[in-house]
């Protein structure tokens, strides 16, 4: 009789626990494909990124010993020796001095190609945040956690097929 109660408790305790673990990873399949969008996304951005680079005029600046009057590119001071990428037109303020404006060729398609980065960064950024997540790390962590709760399913069956091999319901009859 004792080794009766043991296994009834055992076993309901295995389906608690399955229970809990099947409710949890229950998310799983569409956190995959959230995954696969945003790795997809990852990838169109990185390529175009590539590509923008590559298309982009390059400015290099580099300021002559002594020089106080800084560069401004947006408001903000270009560092000595920083090399801007420009995409589409871009202009160089220097203090006391006036204004350069950059523009890629005419028949650069570097304005289209920084259109589709955006594109990629945005899908990226709203496949994140519609599953609810502020990152591809937290994403894959939860998913891993998932995928543990997942396995914990399988175990409690595995318990459960030992314990009660007929079921809960048999084994509380016996």
């Amino acid at each position: 009789a004792r080794e009766l109660v043991r296994r009834l408790a055992g076993a309901r305790e295995a389906w608690a626990r399955r229970t809990a673990a099947a409710t949890e990873s229950a998310a799983l399949p569409a956190l995959q494909k959230v995954l696969a969008e945003v790795r997809r996304q990852e990838a169109g951005a990185r390529e175009a990124t590539l590509r923008l680079e590559a298309a982009a005029a390059r400015i290099a600046v580099r300021y002559m010993d002594g020089a106080r009057m800084p560069v401004e590119v947006d408001g903000r001071k270009v560092g000595d020796g920083e090399t801007l990428l420009a995409a589409t037109p871009t202009t160089l303020r220097i203090a006391g001095v006036g204004e350069i404006e950059v523009a890629p060729g005419a028949n650069s398609s570097a304005a289209d190609i920084a259109v589709a980065r955006d594109r990629h960064t945005q899908g990226l950024a709203a496949a994140l945040a519609q599953a609810g997540f502020a990152d591809v790390a937290a994403l894959a962590a939860h998913i891993e956690v998932l995928n543990g709760q997942k396995a914990a399913v399988g175990e409690a069956d595995a318990r459960l097929a030992a314990l009660a091999p007929g079921g809960i319901d048999a084994l509380a009859r016996e």
